[in-house]
């Protein structure tokens, strides 16, 4: 490789392309992969993973090398809803463990769970959003912008009832709004397992 190209890494096939093409090939990659029907599961710049090209935050031309790897939309929903399907009763029930320990007493049990229980609901997070993005061609139904909006008011609760320390709320909002919420996508990703 000469100094003034780039190389272009998809899935292990490398190409290379001249560094005054960096955007417009990025582009072109971005819009192979959609019609592909994939999405973009690591990126690597030069070797430091990213979680998207944004991130980046040096020079286009200093870039030399970009790796993206990929994963076809139906496989990475399929894997999801396996996922899912595993950690989400587990999640259920410990977001009632904690109501629970709260109200017997032991905040500072609730708190450990909780800080866990908050780690996981990043990954639900993602899980819900593709699945009511991607998921209606696979048999969800499932109004996206409730559904979201939703997530978002109870994470948004939850936060603050943790930040005020208000164990009251906060056993409230873990067995009366998140279990509920989490139960409605257990029953949902059963659903989705029979059809994906």
């Amino acid at each position: 490789m000469k100094n003034d190209q780039i190389t272009f890494v998809v899935d292990g096939q490398e190409k290379y392309y001249p560094l005054g093409t960096f955007v417009e090939t990025y582009h072109q990659s971005l819009l192979q992969i959609e019609k592909e029907q994939k999405v973009i599961t690591a990126l690597n710049i030069d070797g430091v993973p990213l979680r998207n090209i944004q991130d980046y935050n040096g020079s286009w031309s200093d870039i030399s090398k970009i790796e993206i790897d990929t994963k076809p939309i139906q496989e990475l929903i399929s894997e999801s809803i396996q996922d899912a399907q595993e950690y989400l009763p587990r999640l259920y029930e410990a977001l009632i463990s904690v109501s629970d320990s709260i109200q017997r007493g032991f905040e500072g049990e609730a708190m450990i769970v909780l800080q866990q229980i908050v780690e996981g609901l990043e990954w639900f997070s993602a899980y819900v959003q593709g699945i009511t993005h991607y998921g209606a061609k696979y048999g969800a139904t499932v109004d996206q912008s409730d559904t979201i909006h939703e997530l978002v008011n109870i994470y948004n609760n939850l936060t603050e009832a943790m930040e005020s320390r208000d164990f009251v709320w906060i056993a409230d909002i873990t067995a009366y709004e998140l279990a509920p919420f989490v139960e409605r996508w257990i029953t949902i990703t059963d659903q989705l397992l029979n059809v994906a």
